[in-house]
Protein backbone atom coordinates (compact mmCIF):
# COMPACT_ATOMS: atom_id res chain seq x y z
CA UNK A 1 0.00 0.00 0.00
CA UNK A 2 3.01 2.48 1.12
CA UNK A 3 4.42 1.68 -2.60
CA UNK A 4 1.26 2.89 -4.01
CA UNK A 5 0.91 5.79 -2.29
CA UNK A 6 4.27 7.08 -3.06
CA UNK A 7 4.00 5.94 -6.52
CA UNK A 8 0.24 8.09 -6.74
CA UNK A 9 2.43 10.77 -4.72
CA UNK A 10 5.60 11.15 -7.04
CA UNK A 11 2.99 11.14 -10.64
CA UNK A 12 0.99 14.20 -8.84
CA UNK A 13 4.34 16.50 -7.51
CA UNK A 14 5.95 15.44 -11.19
CA UNK A 15 3.05 16.77 -12.76
CA UNK A 16 2.72 19.93 -10.49
CA UNK A 17 5.98 20.64 -11.42
CA UNK A 18 5.63 20.25 -15.13
CA UNK A 19 3.03 22.77 -14.43
CA UNK A 20 5.19 25.07 -12.86
CA UNK A 21 8.07 25.17 -15.60
CA UNK A 22 5.50 25.09 -18.17
CA UNK A 23 4.02 29.06 -16.57
CA UNK A 24 7.26 30.47 -15.86
CA UNK A 25 9.03 29.55 -19.23
CA UNK A 26 6.17 31.02 -21.19
CA UNK A 27 8.23 33.79 -22.75
CA UNK A 28 10.49 31.23 -24.22
CA UNK A 29 7.60 29.50 -25.81
CA UNK A 30 7.22 32.94 -27.70
CA UNK A 31 6.94 32.64 -31.30
CA UNK A 32 5.96 35.88 -34.01
CA UNK A 33 3.31 35.48 -35.65
CA UNK A 34 2.92 38.27 -37.41
CA UNK A 35 4.40 41.70 -38.40
CA UNK A 36 2.23 43.89 -39.97
CA UNK A 37 2.44 47.93 -41.17
CA UNK A 38 -0.21 49.93 -41.54
CA UNK A 39 -0.94 53.89 -42.39
CA UNK A 40 -3.17 55.41 -40.77
CA UNK A 41 -4.64 58.77 -41.49
CA UNK A 42 -8.16 58.83 -40.86
CA UNK A 43 -10.64 55.69 -39.75
CA UNK A 44 -9.62 52.18 -40.77
CA UNK A 45 -13.14 49.80 -40.10
CA UNK A 46 -10.85 46.75 -39.90
CA UNK A 47 -7.42 45.58 -40.75
CA UNK A 48 -6.73 42.16 -41.94
CA UNK A 49 -4.39 41.56 -38.98
CA UNK A 50 -6.21 38.75 -36.58
CA UNK A 51 -5.42 38.94 -32.44
CA UNK A 52 -6.57 35.67 -30.73
CA UNK A 53 -6.79 35.71 -26.74
CA UNK A 54 -3.82 35.92 -25.10
CA UNK A 55 -1.49 36.94 -27.87
CA UNK A 56 0.77 39.14 -27.28
CA UNK A 57 0.88 42.56 -29.22
CA UNK A 58 3.49 45.20 -29.91
CA UNK A 59 2.53 48.50 -31.16
CA UNK A 60 5.33 51.14 -32.60
CA UNK A 61 3.92 54.61 -34.30
CA UNK A 62 5.02 57.23 -35.61
CA UNK A 63 4.51 60.36 -38.35
CA UNK A 64 2.68 63.53 -38.56
CA UNK A 65 -0.83 64.54 -38.75
CA UNK A 66 -1.93 68.15 -39.30
CA UNK A 67 -5.33 68.01 -38.24
CA UNK A 68 -8.39 69.95 -40.21
CA UNK A 69 -5.47 72.20 -41.38
CA UNK A 70 -5.53 74.63 -38.65
CA UNK A 71 -5.68 73.27 -35.23
CA UNK A 72 -2.62 72.19 -35.19
CA UNK A 73 -0.19 68.80 -35.96
CA UNK A 74 0.46 65.96 -33.84
CA UNK A 75 1.95 62.90 -33.66
CA UNK A 76 0.53 59.82 -32.41
CA UNK A 77 0.01 60.54 -28.79
CA UNK A 78 -2.42 63.58 -30.16
CA UNK A 79 -3.21 67.39 -29.04
CA UNK A 80 -4.70 68.37 -25.47
CA UNK A 81 -8.22 70.09 -25.85
CA UNK A 82 -10.57 70.08 -28.84
CA UNK A 83 -12.43 67.32 -27.30
CA UNK A 84 -15.69 68.62 -29.81
CA UNK A 85 -13.38 66.75 -32.35
CA UNK A 86 -12.79 64.06 -31.05
CA UNK A 87 -14.79 60.54 -31.93
CA UNK A 88 -13.98 59.41 -28.51
CA UNK A 89 -13.40 62.37 -25.88
CA UNK A 90 -11.54 60.49 -23.19
CA UNK A 91 -8.62 60.34 -25.39
CA UNK A 92 -6.39 63.37 -26.97
CA UNK A 93 -7.70 64.57 -30.16
CA UNK A 94 -6.03 63.51 -33.11
CA UNK A 95 -4.43 60.48 -30.79
CA UNK A 96 -4.73 56.98 -32.28
CA UNK A 97 -6.40 54.56 -30.90
CA UNK A 98 -6.86 50.55 -31.38
CA UNK A 99 -9.18 48.17 -30.62
CA UNK A 100 -9.49 43.77 -31.09
CA UNK A 101 -12.62 42.71 -32.46
CA UNK A 102 -15.79 44.60 -32.14
CA UNK A 103 -16.72 44.37 -28.17
CA UNK A 104 -13.71 46.19 -27.24
CA UNK A 105 -13.40 49.72 -26.35
CA UNK A 106 -10.84 51.86 -27.88
CA UNK A 107 -7.35 52.33 -26.22
CA UNK A 108 -4.46 54.81 -27.01
CA UNK A 109 -1.46 53.51 -28.66
CA UNK A 110 1.41 53.01 -26.83
CA UNK A 111 4.78 52.30 -28.20
CA UNK A 112 6.47 51.70 -25.06
CA UNK A 113 4.06 48.74 -24.06
CA UNK A 114 3.05 45.78 -25.08
CA UNK A 115 -0.77 44.66 -24.58
CA UNK A 116 -2.12 41.04 -24.03
CA UNK A 117 -4.86 40.17 -26.19
CA UNK A 118 -8.38 39.21 -24.04
CA UNK A 119 -10.26 38.64 -26.78
CA UNK A 120 -10.19 37.41 -30.39
CA UNK A 121 -10.81 39.65 -33.69
CA UNK A 122 -9.34 42.00 -35.94
CA UNK A 123 -7.80 45.16 -34.91
CA UNK A 124 -8.94 48.46 -35.85
CA UNK A 125 -7.09 51.53 -35.78
CA UNK A 126 -7.98 55.21 -35.73
CA UNK A 127 -6.82 58.83 -36.00
CA UNK A 128 -9.22 60.17 -32.69
CA UNK A 129 -10.95 63.02 -35.05
CA UNK A 130 -14.30 63.06 -36.30
CA UNK A 131 -13.95 64.44 -39.15
CA UNK A 132 -10.45 63.44 -40.30
CA UNK A 133 -11.27 64.32 -44.13
CA UNK A 134 -9.68 67.17 -44.16
CA UNK A 135 -6.28 65.99 -42.24
CA UNK A 136 -2.86 65.53 -43.92
CA UNK A 137 -0.59 63.66 -43.17
CA UNK A 138 -0.90 60.00 -41.29
CA UNK A 139 1.03 57.58 -39.18
CA UNK A 140 2.79 54.67 -39.65
CA UNK A 141 2.13 52.14 -37.51
CA UNK A 142 4.23 48.65 -36.98
CA UNK A 143 2.88 45.79 -35.00
CA UNK A 144 4.28 42.74 -33.87
CA UNK A 145 1.77 39.37 -32.67
CA UNK A 146 3.51 36.98 -30.84
CA UNK A 147 1.98 33.95 -29.98
CA UNK A 148 2.75 30.95 -27.27
CA UNK A 149 3.71 27.54 -28.57
CA UNK A 150 2.03 24.55 -26.24
CA UNK A 151 4.98 22.21 -24.40
CA UNK A 152 3.71 19.03 -23.48
CA UNK A 153 4.02 19.51 -19.91
CA UNK A 154 1.23 22.08 -20.92
CA UNK A 155 -0.72 19.98 -22.57
CA UNK A 156 -0.66 17.31 -19.25
CA UNK A 157 -1.55 19.61 -16.74
CA UNK A 158 -4.56 20.49 -19.13
CA UNK A 159 -5.65 16.52 -18.96
CA UNK A 160 -5.53 16.51 -15.27
CA UNK A 161 -8.65 16.36 -13.50
CA UNK A 162 -8.40 17.46 -9.66
CA UNK A 163 -11.80 15.70 -8.82
CA UNK A 164 -10.81 12.26 -10.33
CA UNK A 165 -9.84 10.33 -7.44
CA UNK A 166 -6.93 8.36 -8.12
CA UNK A 167 -6.94 4.47 -7.26
CA UNK A 168 -4.04 3.65 -4.80
CA UNK A 169 -4.81 0.20 -4.93
CA UNK A 170 -3.69 -0.28 -8.11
Amino acid sequence: MNRAKNKARNCILAISLLSIYSITCNAQNSFVKNRSTFEVSKHIDKTDLKINTGDEVHFAAFGTIVLRGNTGSTGPEGLDGFTNYCMDPVFPYGALLYKIGDDDDWNMVDSVDSIMADQTGYLKLMVNDNDPSNNKGRFIVKVLVKGFKTNSAQKIAKNIDPNKNIDLNK
